[in-house]
């Protein structure tokens, strides 16, 4: 019996693979765990079209990064927060605001990617890496006035 390899089976192929396998095999085992479907031109078809759909977004999202990081080193966030005559802020500039601020700009950046270990307490600016994946970093300049 031909079969199409929805998922990765050990010693037998990769998911997008049609093979000649026991008709025992493919229905008590394959088909029961969903591993595989009877192969047909038709379903050859869908498949393959299917698969090659999840490696354009799957590069899509390898690229992403990249593109993140460079337009992060491009931006500029500007915070005005209230402070006393020295300088010395109320509220600090914290991970929070930031990723907020970068949401809002259209950059998707979670929290725990910006590499702030405690807030901004004082006006100034500033450079604050950002995590943008696990082997690359950018900067994102960060500019602090006071109200």
């Amino acid at each position: 019996m031909k079969v199409l390899l929805l998922k990765q089976v050990d010693a037998l192929g990769k998911a997008g693979e049609v093979k000649e396998v026991a008709n025992g095999y493919a229905q008590n085992y394959l088909f029961k765990n969903k591993l595989a479907v009877v192969a047909n031109d038709k379903i050859v078809a869908k498949f393959s079209v299917q698969l090659e759909q999840k490696k354009k977004v799957k590069k899509k999202s390898a690229d992403a990064p990249g593109v993140l990081a460079q337009k992060l080193c491009s931006t500029s966030l500007i915070f005005s927060e209230k402070a006393d005559e020295n300088g010395t802020l109320f509220a600090g500039v914290t991970k929070e605001k930031i990723a907020k601020e970068l949401e809002s700009k259209g950059m998707m950046v979670k929290t725990k990617q910006v590499d702030l270990t405690e807030a901004i307490k004082t006006a100034g600016e500033y450079k604050v890496a950002i995590n943008v994946a696990s082997n690359l970093k950018s900067e994102v300049k960060i500019i602090v006035n006071k109200k």
